[in-house]
C-alpha cells in the first residue's frame, strides 16, 4: 500500500528528468523525501503500524531512483548534504 501511494510521485520525478528539468527534479525529490520522513516520524495514522519498514525502504528507493537519472555531480552533492543535514538517521 505504501509503495502504491508513492508510485505517482516516482513517475513525476522521472518525468522531470526526462524533460531535463533537473533542478525541479531535485527539489521535488527533496519534498518527497521530507514527506516520507514526516510520515515515519510524525504521523499518527493507523496505517503507520501496518508498514513499519516501508518508510525507510521507500526513502532510499526514491533517493536511488533520483540518483539513477541525475547526471550532475553538483546536484548529487546537494542532495547528499540535504539528506545528511535534514535526515541524518537515514544516511
Amino acid at each position: 500500500m505504501f509503495g502504491e501511494t508513492l508510485e505517482p510521485y516516482l513517475d513525476e520525478l522521472k518525468k522531470y528528468h526526462k524533460l531535463s528539468l533537473h533542478e525541479v527534479a531535485m527539489n521535488y525529490c527533496r519534498g518527497v523525501l521530507k514527506g516520507i520522513w514526516k510520515f515515519k516520524n510524525e504521523s499518527s495514522s493507523e496505517y503507520k503500524e501496518w508498514c513499519e519498514d516501508a518508510p525507510d525502504e521507500y526513502f532510499h528507493r526514491v533517493l536511488d531512483e533520483w540518483r539513477k537519472y541525475c547526471a550532475s555531480d553538483k546536484h548529487r552533492e546537494e542532495i547528499y548534504k540535504f539528506v545528511k543535514s535534514s535526515f541524518p538517521e537515514m544516511v
